[in-house]
């Protein structure tokens, strides 16, 4: 029997396929607003493994609503700012994140924004969209 994975916000198709190859059949939200905080609440419950984003704020409440049988919190994000990790601790749930996801993207705009300074690129296309 297949583990109940609740996917709590929107996340790229890659995702929801690796889902579906290691034989999960997550249930998954698929609008662009995030869940409201009653509608996560009544989405997690039963579930064994919550994939959550950082605007899912998982506490001892939505813990409690998910259930006893949840084994994690995987956090589709660097960190575990939304994620009462003590809470989870004490139930014996892991919690698990996406850390270095971000370090490519931090670069490539890092050195955007050096050339931008170094080049005057920003005063450039100014000039440019004026004539």
């Amino acid at each position: 029997m297949s583990l109940k994975v609740v996917v709590t916000g929107k996340i790229p198709t890659a995702g929801l396929e690796t889902l579906l190859f290691a034989g999960l059949a997550p249930i998954a939200w698929d609008k662009d607003q995030p869940m409201t905080r009653a509608e996560l609440l009544v989405a997690v419950k039963g579930a064994e493994i919550l994939i959550t984003l950082l605007t899912e704020k998982v506490d001892a409440e939505l813990l409690d609503a998910a259930g006893s049988q949840l084994l994690a919190v995987c956090n589709v994000a660097v960190g575990y700012n939304n994620i009462d990790v003590a809470a989870c601790s004490t139930r014996n749930v892991r919690v698990t994140n996406t850390p270095g996801v971000l370090t490519d993207a931090t670069a490539d705009i890092a050195f955007g924004l050096i050339l931008m300074v170094t080049r005057r690129l920003g005063e450039g296309e100014r000039v440019i969209r004026s004539n």
